[in-house]
């Protein structure tokens, strides 16, 4: 029997809130039996965590990947693309807002769709999250909104993509792309693999840096990331 949405969440080092992130995901309506995690070799507790949580059987180690890589070894390892209709895949240092996934399902019914979007905000924190607020408000409740309606959204951002999973075997995962949000938008577009969808009443809070160093570091390794994408 095919079931029909699973959440992997790939993660490095990320003790400090993963057990959050999967208490949250099953707060907002996801069954703990299809939920999974892909640890990229932690060098913390984030593997004993995930398994204490979760169990075993639902917890892949890998050698560092990468994110994307370590997606795409998870997918294969669990048999995801062919146990499930739809795949979301977040980061694990998120929390998904109260009915998050409810939202999701009352949308992901047509098969004209072939990815999913929710909305992404900041998680409390000092003037950098207050900024990215700001950003992430208008850029989505604006320019999201319109870029929708016109079928053209630019980025599938890390925390809220979903993907049809009959889609996944057209996705290349390679790894050498600094943003593979980017890389894989520009894939489904370029393939003309299906239609996206934009939740908005589906919110995932995500931490932002917290020093001015880490978030120009974050920014620059975005604007290179896409300079890279649109040369490939």
């Amino acid at each position: 029997k095919i079931r029909k949405l699973v959440l992997l969440l790939p993660g490095h080092n990320e003790e400090l809130i993963i057990k959050a992130t999967i208490r949250s995901a099953i707060a907002a309506g996801q069954n703990i039996k299809d939920i999974y995690v892909v640890n990229d070799c932690s060098s913390d507790n984030t593997e004993a965590i995930a398994i204490a949580e979760l169990g075993s059987d639902h917890v892949l180690t890998v050698e560092r990947s990468g994110k994307a890589l370590a997606v795409k070894q998870a997918i294969d390892h669990f048999n995801l693309d062919e146990r499930y209709e739809w795949l979301h895949i977040a980061d694990a240092d998120s929390i998904f807002s109260p009915d998050y996934f409810r939202h999701f399902r009352k949308k992901l019914n047509s098969q004209k769709y072939a990815v999913a979007l929710g909305f992404v905000q900041s998680l409390r924190g000092n003037w950098i999250s207050t900024y990215r607020a700001l950003t992430y408000t208008y850029s989505q409740h604006v320019i999201r909104r319109v870029q929708s309606k016109l079928g053209m959204i630019s980025v599938f951002p890390g925390p809220i993509t979903c993907f049809r999973t009959d889609i996944i075997d057209k996705l290349e995962f390679g790894g050498n792309s600094l943003t593979e949000d980017f890389d894989i938008t520009l894939q489904v577009h370029r393939k003309k693999l299906g239609e996206i969808v934009f939740i908005p009443k589906a919110v995932n809070y995500t931490q932002d840096p917290q020093s001015l160093a880490d978030f120009c570091k974050q920014n620059l390794r975005w604007q290179r990331g896409f300079f890279q994408g649109v040369q490939k």
